[in-house]
């Protein structure tokens, strides 16, 4: 792990945590055990550690969420229990059998081989559990990437907080938003906009409104269940525009706040992969008041550096109707023709699905 785990001191039910994410930031945390993935995204108070939230059930300066079982304007059918959340506790703790809060104590840390190992817990009164942590030095240089912008413009790759909290939920698989199977979130700043891969800014009302446009003829608009769903079966793009400065954003991380005139998502890609060795890339759009501004390169050299990591990739399929798209595709990612690359001589084929609509006159 990141840090030393402590043993567990305290259990809090959801009616005893702050819903109110005025001035909280969030950690997002992955515990890897034999029987899978286990994460959480906690949002917590910088200064002091309190947690807000540990549901990212949005409100303050968090949007709604709707598809978080437990959450207040959940839409779905799930239910908020013990055995929903899978609970993992770490070996050693000292867990309260109730769900009143209790003072925080600490032990010695479990042995290296103890956390690797998962339990489940037993206890009903309260579905989380906090484990209290040893906050990491802060003294090291976060994680950076670049990308060129036009102009020689460098972006760095900072997260939005590089502070730690000091109590983490650790709960069951990838229930606490959307999983990020790529890897840890990326971020990339110019002024007055931000580009990431986090899929936790996404708002399926957002995408809808443009998945209903005429910008994207072959879309339907999607259940916010449905969209949930597509969001978290592949890698996505996002560009947001935001009244921040590069500099601003390079210092104090991406904004969070609700989707409006101050946060409005201006730009997407999605990619549908196995995060291994196919790529299909798709339902790429730049809203038409934000054309012409380099932000379509910009996301596409974006997500050529993330799959520039995956070794095993064979390569990625794109399709487009229009030979302005298809030179920007051809000089950001290094697509080539399919007749004139290497699976030149191979049929292409096409299965019509239910989803599938009619090309539109002029395409």
């Amino acid at each position: 792990m990141a840090s030393r785990l402590f043993a567990a001191a305290l259990l809090l039910a959801p009616a005893l945590a702050r819903t109110d994410l005025e001035g909280c930031t969030y950690f997002d945390s992955v515990v890897s055990a034999a029987s899978g993935s286990y994460a959480t995204r906690v949002w917590y108070l910088p200064d002091s550690g309190e947690v807000c939230s540990f549901l990212d059930c949005g409100g303050g300066r968090a949007p709604p969420k709707t598809t978080v079982p437990g959450c207040p304007q959940y839409e779905g059918t799930g239910t908020y229990s013990p055995d929903f959340l899978n609970l993992a506790t770490v070996p050693g703790a000292s867990v309260p059998t109730t769900s009143d809060a209790a003072p925080a104590t600490t032990s010695a840390p479990p042995s290296a081989a103890a956390e690797d190992e998962e339990t489940t817990s037993t206890s009903t009164s309260s579905p989380i559990t906090v484990f209290i942590t040893e906050p990491p030095s802060t003294t090291g240089s976060p994680q950076t990437s670049t990308v060129e912008e036009d102009g020689g413009v460098e972006e760095t790759n900072t997260p939005p907080s590089a502070a730690m909290p000091t109590a983490v939920a650790f709960v069951g698989p990838y229930l606490h938003g959307p999983s990020q199977l790529e890897g840890e979130p990326r971020y990339w700043y110019r002024d007055h906009f931000f580009l990431t891969t986090d899929k936790s800014f996404l708002e399926a009302d957002a995408l809808n409104q443009v998945f209903d446009s005429d910008l994207m003829w072959w879309n339907d608009p999607l259940h916010p269940d449905i969209m949930q769903k597509m969001i978290e079966n592949c890698l996505t793009v996002a560009i947001f525009s935001v009244p921040e400065t590069e500099a601003h954003m390079k210092e104090h991380g991406a904004p969070r706040r609700p989707h409006g005139p101050d946060m409005k998502l201006v730009g997407f890609a999605r990619v549908v992969t196995d995060y291994v060795t196919i790529a299909y890339l798709t339902d790429v759009f730049v809203l038409r008041d934000f054309q012409r501004r380099g932000l379509a390169g910009w996301m596409m050299r974006a997500l050529k550096e993330v799959l520039a990591e995956w070794p095993h990739l064979r390569g990625m399929l794109v399709m487009t109707d229009n030979k302005d798209t298809a030179k920007l595709y051809e000089r950001e990612l290094g697509v080539v023709d399919f007749d004139k690359g290497p699976s030149a001589g191979l049929l292409v084929l096409e299965m019509p699905g239910r989803g599938c609509k009619p090309t539109p006159d002029g395409h």
